[in-house]
């Protein structure tokens, strides 16, 4: 097996945890390693033998299988078929050099739509890594599945709440029929008193005001299954923070309706929960706190204060709520994403109807199960924004990758065409960049490039875009503006680079660098992303050629 780890720079087992759907080939395409779910995808599998042995590739079409004609579409998504189970893995092909050879790493996992797909693979989720899209899935699934359990169980108690009202209608009947026996038979004999009459008048009307009330409870757990669980499907089909916060709130105003409360997610940068949403009109929640201030977060479970007189009164309040309050904190896998807070007519006894719906033991049940199906909402929607900011940021510099920038640059030039308006780019190229790393090393080259990285996004308006195009190269995409701000701004950043750009590494300032930077606008240079891009690329190289660290406009 080949020593990735002593000649690339690369950890195996940090790869095999990561990636465990990976292959790697040396130049004429022969096995050298193969990550350990693929191993149980392919046991008969040797090293040394060739990749077209044992695969071959659907998508992209007619392409050949050989190590040129991969790398030059490293940035293509493959789809390749395992002849001989005929599984589909999807993944991109990266290509690795050191010590004067060359590998070709493919990393990616297999296309699954339905669970007894995997199964059938022989593969279980400890085979997946959190990189693979086959997790969200399960995870989706499995917040599905516990949907479904908790719904059955609410209706398995409601069956049974249903046959005890069922049966005390019955001996209600049972007792009328017995009531009205004894009383036509009393009344023919005039022995009975009109006092013994009257209490067997009470007692019934006791009952049927117990059956009454059996009734309604029955009528209100039914409406917060109903709510719960459209409340649930709704959560696993928001596709943004806004849809997500509105559900939520008119979910807890129907299962509330004569509370006031308020949702807090954590804010990771700021260390605080911070108020997003509120509901019922009456706001007792600042906009931030920090955990030691909430009981509920400090205990990590819920916290109930009936009374304002107790010593355990949460410091977040902004104003003490009248009929006390309870805190819910919204945990997945003992993460704390946020806070759930009610109070406000928690003692309050409005109506017959709702008087058993305010008790604080009920309260706390369905409270407790609406921060469970919140809080996985909310865990999902993380998940998936993080997914998405891995698929469109450079990891090193934090900018745009070079897919999402032609993205909206194919966006930007369709409105600038349409509305009759401009689209101007600057490429820019860090000036003997190779010389800088064989010098100084390719870590302090990363630093260079990181801080580089920063220093951009300083120079972009709101709609602009800032992108890591490849290797040293930046891309600046500037929505209506003209070729005279384009150059301005080009020269403004070459200025800055040269004299106020220093950066340290292990302690010690770097030796400065300067850019040469190349200037395109939508329609002058170009009437689609590809010529504009390669306008500005040629301008790009006539700075370089005519001495670097300069402007240059293309023609």
């Amino acid at each position: 097996m080949c020593d990735l780890n002593v000649k690339y720079g690369i950890e195996p087992e940090l790869m095999a945890e990561v990636f465990p759907f990976h292959f790697v080939f040396d130049k004429q395409l022969q096995v050298v390693q193969i990550g350990p779910a693929l191993k149980k995808l392919l046991p008969e599998l040797q090293f040394g033998g060739t990749a077209n042995s044992f695969a071959k590739i659907l998508t992209p079409a007619k392409i050949a299988f050989d190590f040129e004609s991969i790398s030059e579409q490293l940035f293509t998504i493959y789809f390749i078929q395992l002849i001989a189970s005929k599984i589909t893995l999807k993944g991109q092909m990266l290509r690795v050099k050191g010590n004067g050879q060359e590998h070709m790493l493919f990393l990616c996992s297999p296309v699954v739509r339905e669970m007894d797909a995997v199964a059938q693979m022989g593969l279980s989720l400890n085979d997946f890594a959190i990189h693979d899209s086959a997790v969200d899935f399960l995870i989706l699934l499995q917040t599905k599945n516990n949907t479904i359990n908790d719904v059955k169980k609410m209706a398995s108690r409601l069956k049974t709440e249903v046959a005890v009202r069922r049966q005390a209608e019955k001996d209600l009947q049972q007792v009328n029929s017995e009531l009205e026996h004894r009383v036509i038979e009393r009344t023919k004999e005039l022995t009975f008193s009109n006092q013994a009459l009257n209490k067997e008048v009470a007692e019934r009307k006791r009952a049927q005001s117990e059956l009454q009330q059996s009734v309604e409870t029955l009528e209100i757990r039914n409406h917060q299954i109903t709510v719960l669980n459209k409340m649930g499907d709704m959560l696993q089909a928001c596709r943004s923070v806004a849809e997500t916060y509105q559900v939520i709130i008119d979910s807890i105003q129907q299962l509330f309706p004569n509370h006031s409360g308020a949702l807090s997610l954590y804010d990771e940068q700021l260390d605080k929960y911070c108020f997003v949403a509120e509901f019922g009109g009456n706001s007792f929640i600042g906009l931030s706190f920090k955990k030691e201030e909430c009981w509920s977060l400090r205990r990590g479970r819920m916290h109930v204060a009936k009374q304002l007189n107790e010593k355990s009164i949460c410091e977040h309040f902004t104003s003490e709520p009248e009929n006390g309050y309870i805190c819910v904190p919204l945990t997945v896998s003992d993460e704390q994403l946020g806070m759930l807070h009610i109070y406000s007519g928690i003692a309050a006894q409005s109506s017959v109807k709702h008087a058993r719906f305010q008790e604080i033991e009920q309260l706390q049940q369905v409270l407790l199960t609406a921060s469970e199906h919140i809080a996985l909402a909310i865990a999902n929607l993380k998940l998936r924004e993080s997914l998405w900011l891995q698929s469109v940021r450079d990891k090193l510099t934090g900018l745009f990758n070079r897919r999402y920038m032609e993205e909206t640059l194919e966006r930007e030039v369709l409105k600038a065409h349409r509305y009759g308006k401009s689209v101007a780019i600057i490429m820019t190229d860090v000036d003997h960049f190779k010389h800088f790393n064989d010098t100084y090393g390719h870590q302090a080259g990363d630093v260079l490039l990181e801080n580089l990285g920063a220093l951009l996004k300083t120079f972009i308006r709101g709609e602009d875009v800032a992108c890591r195009y490849g290797g040293e190269e930046f891309i600046l995409v500037m929505p209506d503006a003209v070729i005279e701000v384009a150059e301005k701004r080009a020269e403004l950043i070459r200025q800055t680079v040269e004299n106020d750009f220093t950066v340290e590494f292990d302690g010690s300032p770097l030796p400065q660098v300067t850019l040469s930077l190349g200037v395109s606008v939508f329609e002058r240079h170009g009437n689609n992303v590809k010529e504009l891009v390669q306008a500005a690329d040629a301008a790009l190289y006539k700075a370089k050629r005519e001495g670097r660290n300069c402007v240059k406009i293309a023609h």
